[in-house]
C-alpha cells in the first residue's frame, strides 16, 4: 500500500493488449494508491469493440478523450464525444463506451475509489 506521493513514466507502467485494436497502459490500480483511485489510459482503434454495456456498483469512473471519438452510452440515451470532452458516471449508472465505425478514440479513464 502507498500512501506517498508518485510519478509513473509511461515507459514504466504496465501495457496490456485489449484484443486486435486495443492497448490500454495501467498507470495507477488500487494497490498503488492506498485504494483511492485507479488510472488507465486506453487506445481504442478503428473497429474496437470499446467496453460493453456495465455498470461498477462501488466507483465513478470518469473518462477524458485525448484525441478522436467516442460513442458513450449513460443508461439509455448515448452520446459522442470528442477530443478534450469529459464524462462523469457515477456508481451504478449502465454505461458502455467505443468509437464509431472507422474511428478511433485515444481517452484516459478514472475510477474512484480505486479499483483492481
Amino acid at each position: 500500500m502507498n500512501t506517498v506521493p508518485m510519478i509513473v513514466r509511461g515507459k514504466s507502467a504496465e501495457h496490456v493488449n485489449d484484443g486486435p485494436q486495443s492497448a490500454i497502459t495501467l498507470f495507477l490500480d488500487d494497490p498503488d494508491t492506498a485504494g483511492s483511485v485507479t488510472v488507465n489510459r486506453s487506445f481504442l482503434g478503428a473497429g474496437s469493440a470499446g467496453a460493453p454495456a456495465h455498470e461498477h456498483r462501488h466507483a465513478s469512473e470518469t473518462i477524458f478523450v485525448i484525441d478522436g471519438f467516442l460513442r458513450v452510452r449513460l443508461e439509455h440515451d448515448v452520446h459522442t464525444l470528442t477530443a478534450g470532452d469529459l464524462v462523469h458516471i457515477p456508481p451504478g449508472t449502465t454505461h458502455a463506451f467505443a468509437p464509431p465505425t472507422g474511428r478511433s478514440a485515444d481517452l484516459i479513464a478514472f475510477f474512484t475509489p480505486g479499483q483492481e
